[in-house]
């Protein structure tokens, strides 16, 4: 009779060993496929856990993060200001200012001109500073003279310019056919601080007829277009607004209270403006070529359309020139 041996319950260690390597050769040298038992099968290795604050700072998550609190603020704003996105920015652009011309620089500048008083307590306006930049070195102010109207003319120099079919259409809309310019073609405009400075010059020759005999202009209407740089200017110091203080101070020789005008405002850049007038003249490199016969393709437009709908289009642009 054979005894059969006996097993310990915790086997051979030699032969645990073989068996271990055995599977793990197997394992390599087999085709790598997996049935899902042998998949349930293998041993799960589980990652330990990383803290909160490693998940939330980790190189993943950061560009996210960044890209919703980006987001958050622009509603904000855009929340808190809903009128600049209808009306624009005074340093960007405003929805009525020419489309082409963006971001003008600004700068912060103290006026002049305040006036003083000598030791009698008579008013005077100071002397022009010779060594300031462009346009305050120059005198603008004081009796007719040559140098005073060279001065002007300088400043304003040539207000009108090119505008090209989209300048129109964002400006004026359906009305810009209305501003169609019969001589040159195209539409010719200007911006309005130069019209408004115009104005004011205007103002200056008219005080002063006896000079300038109505600044050129027949004696019937000369009285009219100074009332109506009046109220352009009026219209246009309303219009702007500014809210920058203006202080008053106790004037020893004048033995009163008066104003001290000479104070920082943030304006926009002149010469900026100036230079940029400049650039769409003829000769300049941001020149807009005219449509000489703009005014022909309209018409030839509209009359193309089919007899009804052509009459009340030409119906709707007599009523559009008449407003």
């Amino acid at each position: 009779m054979v005894i059969p041996a006996l097993k310990s319950p915790l086997g051979s260690p030699t032969r645990d060993l073989e068996k271990a390597a055995y599977q793990c050769v197997r394992f390599v040298d087999e085709p790598r496929t997996s049935t899902d038992s042998e998949l349930a099968a293998r041993p799960r290795i589980v990652q330990p856990r990383r803290p909160l604050w490693q998940r939330i700072i980790s190189p993943e998550v950061i560009p996210w993060m960044l890209t919703c609190v980006f987001a958050t603020t622009t509603i904000l704003l855009l929340l808190e200001r809903p009128e600049s996105v209808q009306f624009g920015a005074y340093e960007t652009r405003f929805s009525t200012d020419l489309q082409t011309l963006t971001q003008v620089p600004l700068e912060v500048k103290r006026f002049n001109g305040s006036p003083r008083f000598d030791e009698n307590g008579t008013m005077r306006m100071p002397d022009v500073d010779k060594h300031a930049k462009w346009p305050e070195n120059k005198l603008y102010a004081g009796e007719p003279s040559a140098e005073l109207d060279a001065n002007w003319e300088h400043l304003i120099g040539d207000r009108y310019f090119s505008i090209s079919e989209d300048e129109a259409l964002d400006a004026w809309g359906e009305r810009r056919h209305d501003y169609i310019d019969e001589e040159r073609g195209g539409y010719t405009a200007g911006l309005d601080v130069f019209h408004t400075l115009h104005c004011l010059n205007q103002i200056r020759m008219a005080l002063s007829p006896e000079h300038y005999s109505h600044h050129g202009m027949p004696v019937e209407t000369g009285s009219s277009h100074t009332a109506h740089c009046l109220e352009a200017i009026r219209q246009h110091i309303q219009c702007y607004g500014s809210t920058t203080l203006v202080p008053t101070k106790w004037m020893d020789t004048a033995e009163r209270q008066y104003i001290d005008s000479n104070q920082e405002h943030v304006c926009r850049d002149f010469t900026y403006l100036r230079d940029f007038v400049r650039r769409r003249a003829v000769d300049g490199d941001l020149y807009v070529h005219r449509d000489k016969s703009l005014r022909s393709k309209i018409e030839g437009s509209a009359a193309e359309v089919p007899s009804d709908e052509g009459q009340h289009a030409e119906h709707s642009h007599q009523e559009g020139g008449a407003a």
